[in-house]
């Protein structure tokens, strides 16, 4: 990197290295922003500003709208550009953002284009911002010149008030004819000088964190090796990461290179779990987390050293953290493991919310199970389904897995909270229940398995102490006395020693849920009766929940997963209504664009933990499929599931071959319908096991009873009643009529209605088509069968 002698030189020599390309930059800059001013309306203007891929100002190969994107958000960049003009403030900078976050939280735009956004304003105030409209490239350059040159600027605001900050300075430094264009091109050029010089070091790392106002974090040997051996701190996953980290063949390793040695599809679950572990590990020493946070190396820090090389971001597990870890032999005995070496099929592994979808009988449901498992145990192996199953259902009773299926009349009420009228002693009341989405998420939040749960053990006792005894007298924090019941129900009686029991007044009730709610989070927001409610928790936690209030030995990331069977049967917009986007990714709770919303009828914030993983199950054949809401595409990763011959290759029963079979079926409903309505492997296994279990007999009544009560249905169902398609399907009119399922049958209107019938048509019989009743001998003739998928050849 040249060592500029003033900030004259910097710009000039920077910029002459631009003209030496002779890509005539500057001016074709200055035509744009002309070009732009003159009419920012218009569609020309828009297209530049927000479309084009380069234009003149910088170039965003990846980071700018598609096509269809940008003619659907046109209206809104159209206003949005307008305002930008009239006021390009630091204000509107934010109010920008914000309007950009709202069409992607829409679905009008597909992500947030934070560079496109930068690069609007860079077109449209080119003496207020530079062209650098990457952030990280912006900084890179901006500290650089801030060091060189002792200007000592603060920069850390946004990327609009530091690029205020640095033009402002720079104006100061330099002659006039010196314009905005020039000092533009210049300072990116100044940026690609510290690539290519390869100076993104730690010094410049270390001036990125400035830049933030923290420091880099580190801990000695002797408090690493305290961290790793404290109780719920380290667990398998974390510990895996780190042994893949130091145990990896090069010393410097990608998040991405990383989740690929520990056999994961993404890097999210590298960053999840190394976030995890060092909250815990802030958590531990009371590291404030804004000494944590900062652009590059994030919750890293507190195990990793971060540098920016050609390959990407890479990382090197912290020496001291690595000296621990071998001194206490936690590296030299783990082996990384690999889940692609296990012999499961399993689809895929990581993603927070997906969707299994496909034709009737394709094995959704039978994927889900292990999918769900996978969900909430990603380091359980197994070796048979039977394994996998009884894991499920231990799952299932520890509410970690929960099901819930979709249909029609579902709704709001059900899913997240909706009030609901109860009777107690002939009184009716009515309270807000939470539905299972919103327990399965404060499940979630909490980390812990239900029946593993202090809380609810310590609440389990409390219940059966006032069983025993009938009732318990206590006391407000006020000295209030008053006398507890409890008979079963979902709230405690509570009776102040003024109240006449059996009279008129029949006590005041207390929530459980709300004891729940207080213990959980200590809000006292829309809490019913709360001075008996906080004398109850107090109790409990006196005397069932001793040395319990140590939150960190709650939290041990343990996964939650809930199952939404037939999910497109669903209004979505009605079950999920406003936490339709706090279930992506980045919303959840944890992540840097978390969203925490008020429920409606309670009151109560709710988020979506980042260890709740949504699994949901789709029929393609539904018709109500091309209804589902566009929000619901757009947040979860579907994963097709369609039929799989080779689980029936080799199956033979009388001569019939059942991949042969379903193969030519599906191939003629493809083409008659479509392949979404295909018939799925499924249905054909029950008689692949009669096959195995009890011989050709019993397969071949199996695969008859197949046709007649499951395949002839759907395929009514597919085709309305239209015989003549069915009968394509099954070959029928490639077969002689003895081994027909469904056979044409002609009518003459003469044997129908006589001979003067005086019907003008021009044919003179009508044709319909008959099924062969379930005891006729063509269903017990493999030749039938057969001719399904070979006719064709023997004709």
């Amino acid at each position: 990197m040249p060592q500029f002698d003033s900030i004259s030189a910097m710009i000039s020599e920077s910029f002459d290295r631009d003209i030496s390309r002779d890509k005539n930059w500057y001016q074709r800059y200055k035509q744009t922003h002309e070009k732009v001013m003159a009419d920012p309306s218009s569609d020309e203007a828009l297209e530049i500003l927000w479309y084009v891929r380069d234009n003149a100002v910088s170039s965003l190969m990846q980071g700018n709208t598609a096509k269809e994107e940008f003619e659907r958000a046109k209206p809104q960049l159209r206003s949005l550009t307008m305002k930008i003009i009239e006021s390009p403030s630091t204000e509107m900078y934010e109010d920008a953002i914000q309007e950009m976050r709202d069409l992607k939280s829409e679905g009008t735009l597909r992500q947030f284009y934070g560079a496109l956004l930068n690069r609007v304003f860079a077109a449209i105030a080119p003496d207020k911002v530079t062209s650098s409209v990457k952030e990280p490239a912006f900084n890179l350059a901006a500290n650089f010149i801030n060091d060189h040159f002792n200007l000592g600027l603060n920069l850390r605001g946004n990327w609009y008030e530091n690029n205020l900050v640095l033009k402002k300075a720079l104006r100061e430094k330099l002659p006039n004819d010196f314009d905005d264009f020039k000092i533009n091109i210049a300072v990116w050029n100044v940026y690609e000088l510290l690539e290519e010089e390869n100076k993104v070091d730690d010094n410049l790392i270390e001036s990125e964190l400035n830049e933030q106002n923290v420091k880099p974090l580190s801990l000695s040997v002797a408090q690493y090796k305290e961290v790793l051996q404290a109780d719920s701190v380290i667990n398998k996953n974390s510990l895996n990461l780190l042994s893949a980290m130091g145990n990896s063949p090069i010393s410097k390793i990608t998040a991405s290179q990383l989740a690929k040695d520990l056999g994961l599809t993404h890097l999210g679950p590298v960053n999840a779990r190394i976030g995890k572990l060092s909250k815990r590990i802030a958590k531990y020493f009371d590291i404030d987390k804004q000494d944590i946070k900062n652009r590059f190396t994030g919750w890293w820090q507190l195990v990793a050293e971060g540098e920016r090389l050609p390959e990407g971001f890479t990382w090197r597990l912290k020496d001291n953290l690595k000296t621990a870890l071998i001194e206490l032999g936690m590296i030299e005995h783990m082996d990384t493991p690999s889940i692609k070496e296990q012999t499961q099929d399993y689809l895929t592994q990581t993603s927070l919310n997906q969707i299994f979808y496909g034709p009737p009988g394709t094995g959704k449901t039978y994927h889900t199970i292990e999918a769900a498992v996978k969900a909430a145990e990603p380091d359980y192996i197994y070796t048979s389904r039977e394994e996998l199953k009884a894991k499920y259902d231990a799952l299932v009773n520890l509410k970690r897995i929960q099901f819930v299926t979709f249909h029609q009349s579902y709704g709001y009420e059900e899913f997240v909270e909706g009030i609901k009228a109860k009777s107690e002693d002939g009184q009716i009341s009515y309270e807000v229940e939470p539905g299972i989405f919103t327990q399965i998420c404060r499940q979630a939040s909490v980390g812990i398995e239900q029946e593993n749960d202090p809380f609810e053990q310590g609440l389990e006792k409390f219940k059966q102490e006032l069983e025993e005894r009938g009732e318990l007298r206590l006391k407000t924090i006020k000295g209030k006395e008053f006398d507890v019941q409890y008979h079963g129900n979902s709230t405690f009686k509570v009776f102040p020693l003024a109240t006449v029991k059996g009279n008129l007044v029949k006590g005041y009730a207390v929530s459980i849920d709300n004891i729940r709610k207080l213990f959980r989070s200590d809000d006292k927001v829309n809490i019913y009766n709360p001075s008996y409610t906080k004398a109850i928790l107090k109790y409990i936690s006196q005397t069932h929940l001793i040395g319990y209030f140590d939150e960190s030995k709650n939290q041990n990331d343990k996964n939650f997963v809930l199952v939404i069977d037939e999910i497109n049967r669903g209004n979505i917009s009605k079950i999920f209504g406003e936490l339709i986007t706090l279930i992506e990714g980045s919303k959840r709770a944890g992540q840097p664009e978390a969203i925490e919303l008020s429920l409606p009828y309670s009151g109560e914030p709710l988020s979506v933990p980042s260890n709740l993983h949504l699994i949901g199950t789709m029929n393609t054949a539904d018709r109500s499929l091309a209804m589902m809401d566009t929000a619901l595409r757009r947040r979860f990763d579907f994963i097709e599931m369609m039929p799989d011959y080779s689980v029936l290759t080799g199956v033979i029963v009388r001569g019939i071959a059942l991949d042969s079979l379903l193969r030519q079926m599906n191939a003629r409903i493809e083409a008659l319908y479509d392949r979404e309505h295909m018939l799925g492997h499924a249905f054909l296994i029950p008689v692949k096991e009669a096959l195995i279990q009890s011989g050709e007999v019993q397969a071949f009544s199996v695969l008859k009873t197949t046709l007649i009560n499951k395949f002839i249905p759907l395929l009514e169902e597919y085709f309305f009643d239209d015989w003549n398609k069915i009968r394509l399907v099954l070959g029928d009119n490639q077969k002689p009529e003895a081994l027909q399922f469904v056979k044409r049958v002609s009518h003459s209107f003469d044997d129908l209605f006589g001979a003067e019938h005086g019907l003008d048509s021009f044919v003179d019989a009508s044709e319909s088509f008959e099924l062969a009743i379930a005891d006729n001998n063509v269903w017990d003739d493999p030749a039938a069968y057969i001719g399904i998928f070979s006719a064709v050849n023997e004709q």
